[in-house]
């Protein structure tokens, strides 16, 4: 199996990060960008626009590009 990535925001990244510093963490940061760097995703808007898709869609960022991706998508060994 895969570690669970835990959806933070703001406030709860305050709270608790430390406390589930073993897991992937996706912190959602509307206005500014993270003042830590231990997380995978970065949820940096919620008001996005993606052609084809009607409505806001969330805006992320992956930190680690291409290669972080290969990593979470591969089987454990």
């Amino acid at each position: 199996g895969k570690p669970a990535i835990v959806y933070l925001t703001d406030d709860a990244a305050e709270a608790y990060a430390g406390r589930i510093a073993a897991r992937p963490l996706w912190l959602r940061s509307l206005l500014l960008e993270p003042d830590r760097n231990d997380w995978v995703y970065w949820q940096y808007h919620n008001r996005g626009r993606v052609d084809g898709i009607n409505g806001d869609v969330d805006l992320n960022v992956l930190q680690g590009g291409p290669a972080m991706l290969d990593a979470l998508n591969a089987l454990p060994h």
